[in-house]
């Protein structure tokens, strides 16, 4: 029971959280390339490597639970310089990255006849 207790006493820094929201942001805008270069935004995403695709639709999800991690761990005090980054780097991903995850959704039920 002692380590039960132990590992949910550990806390991820907020300068590695927002390091991680950065990595994530940047390979959401490199997924979306790929995804950009292969297929043009046709409906067609079996031109897509998997791992893109994946990429694109799983990204914005954890770029908003990382930001909403980070806004909580900050309720009482204020944000640093690189919080600020990871707050605006997963702005795009969040918001262009969910409407572009509903297309594949809605892209890929599309393909398989559902």
């Amino acid at each position: 029971m002692n380590a039960i207790n132990g590992i949910s006493r550990k806390r991820v820094s907020t300068q590695a959280l927002s390091i991680a929201l950065i990595i994530c942001s940047g390979l959401w805008v490199v997924s979306a390339c790929i995804y950009y270069s292969t297929s043009g935004f046709r409906g067609d995403w079996s031109a897509t490597p998997l791992l893109w695709m994946l990429a694109v639709i799983a990204t914005p999800a954890v770029c908003f639970a990382g930001g909403m991690i980070l806004f909580d761990a900050r309720k009482h005090s204020r944000f640093t310089v690189i919080e600020w980054w990871a707050l605006a780097a997963i702005f795009l991903p969040v918001t262009v990255g969910t409407l572009l995850s509903v297309l594949a959704v809605k892209v890929l039920f599309g393909m398989s006849g559902i």
